[in-house]
């Protein structure tokens, strides 16, 4: 049985990418509302039962 943090490590690799497009957006506050708008970590049934076994 193996438990991996895949889903974290996907989507933090989302955010470094978004920082590198970043280089010509206005302001931080502008990234940062780009980073609240990307799909949020959602388990799904595969991630939960290869947790619980």
């Amino acid at each position: 049985d193996r438990l991996t943090n895949a889903a974290s490590e996907g989507f933090n690799n989302k955010i470094r990418h978004l920082i590198a497009q970043a280089y010509g957006y206005r302001d931080y506050e502008y990234l940062k509302l780009k980073v609240y708008e990307l799909p949020s970590m959602v388990l799904t049934k595969r991630m939960l039962s290869s947790c619980s076994k």
